[in-house]
Formats: C-alpha cells, sequence, structure tokens
C-alpha cells in the first residue's frame, strides 16, 4: 500500500514532506490495524517483532518528513535510509510465514 504514494524527488524538500506525512498516516493505520491480529501463539513472537520493525520504519519516515521541512536533505535521506532497512528486515522476518509485508515508498533521491 505504501509503495503506491507517489513521492516527489527529494530535492523538492516541502512537496516531499507532504507525501512523507501522507505515509506515515498510512503506515500509522496499518500499525494500528496489525496490532489487532491474532495469531496463532507459535507466531506471536515473530509477528510482534514484525509490527516493531514497521513501527520503527514509520517512526523514521517521520523523521525524514521533519528534516525534509527543515531543508536538511542529507539528514532526511539517512532517515530514509535506515526506513527502507527496516522496512526490507520486516519482509524478511514474515517471508517465512509466507506473509507478505509492506516494502514502505519508493524513495526517489535526486
Amino acid at each position: 500500500m505504501l509503495e503506491r504514494v507517489q513521492i516527489p524527488t527529494l530535492s523538492r524538500e516541502h512537496e516531499a514532506a507532504r507525501a512523507m506525512t501522507r505515509t506515515v498516516a498510512i503506515a500509522r493505520d496499518m500499525i494500528h490495524e496489525l496490532r489487532h491480529l491474532r495469531p496463532p501463539e507459535h507466531w506471536a513472537g515473530t509477528v510482534q517483532r514484525w509490527i516493531a520493525l514497521l513501527d520503527q520504519a514509520a517512526d523514521e519516515l517521520e523523521l525524514m518528513a521533519d528534516h525534509l521541512r527543515a531543508e536538511r536533505f542529507d539528514d532526511a535521506v539517512e532517515f530514509g535510509a535506515k526506513a527502507t532497512i527496516l522496512f526490507d528486515r520486516a519482509e524478511q522476518l514474515v517471508a517465512r510465514l509466507r506473509v507478505t509485508s509492506c516494502r514502505g515508498p519508493e524513495l526517489p533521491i535526486a
């Protein structure tokens, strides 16, 4: 779902920040829904770690938006990179459960 959000090039800081804010809102809604899941007991720990990774990724995207608004491009890119790593880890974690995790938005750096 997040990958559908069109993020303008990050050098257009204010437009990218608005898109990131929308992305974070979608991510927070998705995480809220996931917290209501009641997985089988043997998956509970994995699901908790998955949600934690997604939550951390959303935090990084929120910080990215803040730094874009402040026109701190290099810092924003770092937060975006951290978010991408967290989304990748979340995907890897639940892949063995045959669950598709959110990939996060495509972050155009230029």
